[in-house]
């Protein structure tokens, strides 16, 4: 079974900790529009999509995307093994497992693929 992890992003560029954001392009969107206030205000429910690819993994606080290194063979990182990659080379991933052990076990184990 695959373990996850949780990420704790924090960027290259800006270096501030934030979210980090799946941009996606020639996607169609659908949501369900609740109310409309008679200002034009529109309130929405649910949103659903379908298509799309995805154009680049970005800070969510300053939109630098991320780019490979020179291991990865440069351009932006675009798919998911490259981002996991990415992330645990950037020591953004924490183990989901609660142990005992300590931060620098946990980072050795997620850099060895255990």
């Amino acid at each position: 079974m695959a373990k996850k992890y949780e990420v704790e992003f924090k960027c290259p560029q800006c270096k501030e900790k934030c979210c980090l954001q799946e941009n996606l392009v020639s996607v169609e969107q659908y949501t369900n529009i609740t109310t409309v206030a008679d200002s034009g205000a529109v309130n929405y429910g649910h949103h659903s999509f379908e298509g799309g690819s995805v154009q680049g993994y970005a800070c969510g606080h300053c939109g630098n995307y991320l780019r490979n290194n020179l291991l990865y063979a440069g351009g932006l990182v675009r798919d998911n093994m490259t981002l996991f990659r990415w992330l645990r080379d950037h020591n953004c991933l924490v183990s989901v497992e609660q142990d005992e052990q300590c931060p620098e076990m946990q980072q050795e184990e997620i850099k060895n693929g255990e």
